[in-house]
């Protein structure tokens, strides 16, 4: 199973316009273009948050200490 970080990663490049075209981005990473698509239509009920910008190094630490 891939982590919703990891799946809102590939919806984000999958949805930009500039990005890869699903066919290269499921090639790339080794996910069928069904699951790729599959995790666009499900992104509102898997509570899938997408940042433009990554964590800070201190929030990642907090996090990582509360697990």
């Amino acid at each position: 199973m891939y982590s919703k970080a990891f799946r809102a990663l590939m919806i984000q490049k999958m949805t930009d316009p500039d990005g890869p075209s699903p066919v290269s981005l499921a090639e790339d990473i080794g996910v069928s273009r069904s699951s790729l698509y599959r995790w666009v239509s499900e992104a509102d009920t898997l509570d899938i948050v997408v940042n433009d910008e990554p964590p800070s190094f201190t929030e990642s630490m907090q996090r990582l200490s509360n697990t």
